[in-house]
């Protein structure tokens, strides 16, 4: 089995870009993207997952490259999986906000505990209390666990790789908090438009 790794991109409504990654083992790049492909299928055919976002969030096709475990570079690249887009109307909550995905492994450490962050969710997904609604957090965890388990039925082994120890622990849980979270990196690729005020500096 060799190491693959699975990067999305996503196209954010303001217009920047951003991506998330997974890692697989499979026995050879083409069975690496039929399991790509199964992932984004299922996803793609989840109604309630893609409610959650607005129809100008886009998911592309993936990128999906071997890595040598020990070394951590890239061996060879391809891509795989159809592009998709949200559906819902709503609009969307600021693009540095994001959604968790855990992926949890049967040892417990912080080197063997994976996690990806998807794109802002619409804003009638917040709860009174500022926190995910429970049915977009079931909707969400439901879709990518089973978008997951489509990679595992297609041959692959979900997997957290650890860049530190250059080893790999199989995924045995999928886990979405209700808490949105924020990435500095998309907040960066923002470009601010400011409002100014001058003051009068004399009393």
């Amino acid at each position: 089995m060799s190491l693959y790794q699975v990067t999305t991109p996503v196209g954010l409504p303001s217009g920047e870009l951003a991506d998330f990654s997974h890692w697989l083992n499979a026995a050879s790049m083409s069975a690496a993207q039929a399991c790509v492909e199964a992932y984004h299928t299922s996803l793609a055919g989840s109604s309630d997952f893609l409610e959650l976002f607005t129809t100008t969030t886009t998911f592309g096709e993936s990128k999906v490259s071997e890595i040598n475990q020990v070394t951590g570079i890239v061996v060879t690249s391809a891509t795989a999986g159809t592009a998709f887009a949200g559906t819902a109307t709503a609009e969307p909550l600021p693009p540095q906000v994001a959604v968790v995905v855990t992926l949890l492994t049967n040892i417990l450490s912080r080197s063997t505990r994976g996690r990806y962050y998807l794109p802002a969710f619409t804003v009638d997904t917040v709860d009174s209390g500022g926190r995910i609604e429970l049915a977009a957090q079931d909707a969400c965890v439901t879709a990518i666990a089973a978008a997951h388990q489509a990679e595992v039925d297609a041959s692959c082994t979900v997997t957290v790789y650890s860049r530190t120890l250059r080893s790999t622990e199989n995924v045995t849980t999928i886990s979405v908090g209700n808490v949105f979270d924020t990435m500095r990196t998309r907040r960066d690729k923002l470009v601010e438009v400011r409002q100014n005020v001058d003051l009068d500096e004399t009393p």
